[in-house]
């Protein structure tokens, strides 16, 4: 007997507190790697929700030489989404060996700071192994590393390429106590006027007014960084030509029309967005994009892993093409997504 739960029956919300340091995403591991040069950019980025100020954030590279992640900005392009880049030194060059950066979260009206070793070994495997395009045997070099950081110290690094970004290593910065003339050297702007003014300019003033009064809950964001063992299914699709998944985690990758990731993973974020063009079983050509509630979402993977079953996202496309659902199951329970919004449209 299955059981059928609602969204309300999902809404319990989990605190994570400790949060681990490394994530690879692909069997990458590995010591005494020959380290070689490849051709890559740095570029920052930030959660659209809390935005941060970057004050400073510097590499070093496994040959010592120098380089540096655009800052002296406020960033809130999107965890995950590529902000601003800048074109200096060598095309080609060896990857990253050590982060030393230094942020403002603006909601939580805190300093962070982080002096920490980068897994090179970890990043040059992935680099040379390269990115599958979601059309099978071609494959694309990573070009560009982003640098994420966030609210409670969070931080990431991804590798991207193709449309495609990948969770490599994430770090964990300490709050510091920062002269504000560091941020700001304006004696006639205080410090909570300077933040409101930022929040409006980012988030839009009623945005800005609800986080300067609801403040920032402790655990919001690690929550967003979980992954789970999980499989995709779709049903009701003759032929799938392209699907895109898109994570809470700030990975963007491609499946297959085997629905075979074109990563080697083995744990994945909660969605986000999926965008699919398929051609449904009397012929139709269709395109939707899938949007997720992410309390909802988060609430209901929380729960089925808690039960230790093996979890499946299902797409079950209707006849006509017209219509879909969404549900996340174990081999007991099914949870059918209410909040999910949903545009389909004609591609004949």
């Amino acid at each position: 007997m299955r059981v059928y739960l609602g969204g309300f029956a999902f809404l319990a919300l989990l605190c994570l507190g400790a949060f681990f340091l490394l994530v690879a995403p692909a069997d990458v591991s590995g010591k005494d790697t020959k380290l070689a040069r490849f051709e890559w950019i740095a570029t920052n980025s930030a959660p659209k929700a809390y935005p941060v100020r970057l004050l400073r954030a510097d590499l070093v590279l496994a040959d010592g030489s120098e380089l540096y992640v655009p800052d002296n900005r406020t960033i809130h392009q999107g965890w995950g989404v590529p902000g601003a880049t800048h074109i200096v030194g060598e095309a080609e060059k060896e990857l990253p060996a050590n982060l030393s950066a230094t942020w403002f979260s603006y909601v939580e009206d805190k300093f962070y700071t982080i002096d920490t070793k980068l897994p090179v070994d970890v990043f040059q495997r992935l680099a040379e192994k390269g990115i599958a395009s979601p059309q099978r045997g071609t494959r694309h070099a990573f070009d560009r590393l982003i640098f994420g950081f966030g609210p409670e110290g969070e931080g990431a690094i991804w590798f991207s390429a193709h449309a495609n970004t990948i969770d490599v290593f994430r770090f964990k910065g300490s709050e510091v106590p920062v002269e504000w003339s560091e941020l700001i050297d304006n004696p006639d702007v205080s410090r909570p006027e300077f933040i409101r003014s930022v929040l409006e300019s980012t988030l839009g003033r009623e945005a800005a007014q609800d986080a300067l009064r609801t403040g920032y809950r402790a655990g919001t964001w690690p929550r967003r960084q979980q992954r789970w063992g999980w499989d995709l299914n779709v049903s009701g699709a003759a032929e799938i030509s392209l699907l895109r998944f898109s994570a809470l985690n700030g990975e963007v990758f491609h499946f297959f029309d085997d629905l075979e990731p074109n990563v080697d993973h083995v744990r994945y974020g909660a969605p986000r967005e999926i965008l699919l063009h398929w051609r449904g079983l009397a012929g139709q050509s269709r395109s939707a994009t899938v949007r997720f509630d992410a309390q909802e979402t988060l609430a209901a993977f929380e729960e089925l892993a808690a039960t230790g079953d093996a979890i499946t996202l299902h797409v079950e496309l209707s006849e006509s093409a017209n219509a879909l659902a969404l549900s996340v199951e174990t081999a007991d329970v099914i949870y059918e997504f209410e909040n999910v919004r949903s545009e389909i449209y004609s591609r004949d």
